[in-house]
This record gives structure tokens, sequence and C-alpha cells, in this order.
């Protein structure tokens, strides 16, 4: 006989609720979400399908992954659009606030956005189809110069700074480790 355990999904919360709590994502954070979107559009597009809805409500954003609601809504359409649609998308997180008709740089809105993503985030909402990137697999590119994780700076990894304190047992175990480094270095 197997035993099971079941225990609840923990609920994650979707881009808009996320927006609504804290404001703006960080960089880090945005180029995360529309690199796991970008993705889930470029199988959909392989496919021969579109979204045809995507949204921010439609991005349920957890700690561990982005999961993308409502793929294979169509087959119908033009993958770009979907592509428009990523572009408002990375609008909002960025600034925090609806993408309108004539937006077009989030570095105008938020001076700390970085050029690459500037860029693509204002190919991607050019009211011209035809100038938007071809494809989710040319957005991935743009996207995969960013890094996957934010450098933590050393103070971080041993008092927890700038993210609250760490547990007593996870900073013994951080200074155990520099001390330990710091020993190999001298003995070599």
């Amino acid at each position: 006989a197997e035993t099971w355990v079941v225990e609840p999904i923990p609920a994650s919360a979707t881009l808009t609720e996320r927006l609504g709590a804290a404001g703006p994502l960080s960089v880090q954070e945005t180029v995360r979400i529309l690199r796991e979107v970008a993705r889930a559009l470029s199988a959909l597009h392989r496919a021969g399908m579109v979204h045809g809805a995507l949204s921010p409500g439609a991005i349920e954003c957890g700690t561990e992954q982005i999961l993308v609601h409502h793929l294979g809504h169509g087959d119908r359409g033009d993958p770009r659009e979907d592509l428009h649609a990523l572009g408002m998308i990375g609008w909002l997180s960025l600034t925090g606030r609806e993408w309108v008709q004539g937006d077009r740089s989030p570095r105008s809105v938020r001076d700390t956005v970085p050029e690459p993503l500037d860029r693509l985030v204002s190919s991607l909402l050019d009211p011209d189809p035809a100038a938007r990137p071809p494809s989710a697999e040319a957005v991935l590119e743009v996207l995969d110069w960013f890094p996957a994780r934010e450098a933590t700076p050393l103070r971080t990894l041993i008092d927890g700074a700038g993210r609250g304190a760490r547990p007593p047992h996870e900073r013994r175990a951080a200074l155990v480790l520099a001390a330990i480094g710091v020993a190999m270095l001298l003995l070599w």
C-alpha cells in the first residue's frame, strides 16, 4: 500500500496582484518574468498557435516559477500581437503604470532601466507590427544578456543586510565558511 501526503498548493499572486501590492518590480524580477513568458510564447508560436489574451492577470508569479495561463487560447492571429502584449507587461512591471498609446520608453518614467531593456520594451511596443522583434526567440536573445540572478553583496552573505536579518545559524555558517576561505588563502 502506498502512502500519500496531500498538501495544498501554495497560492501565487498574479502579476496584477503583485504590482498592485508592491508597485514597480526590480529590473531583475522584470527580466525574469519577461524571460519565462517569452519562453512560453516561443513554444506556443512554434506550435502554430498564439496566446491572444496575454495580460498581467494571466501571469502567476511564484517564488520558484512563473506560470502563464490560457496557453493555446487561439490558433489564429499574429504572434507579434503576443509580443506587443509582452511589451505592455514589461512596461507595467518597470513603471508601475499601465501603458497608453504614445508611451515608448520606460526610461522616461524610471531612469534606472538599463538601455538594452529599454530598447527591447520600446521595440515591443512599436505601433508597427513589422518594426517589432520578429519572434519570441529574438526577445529571448536580448533577455539572455541579463544575468539570471542578482549579485549578492558580501555583507548580505554574512549578516543578511538589505534582505532582513539572517537567522543566527545561517550567519554562523556564513562566518565559518568565510573563515575557512581566509585560512585556506593564508595556507596557500
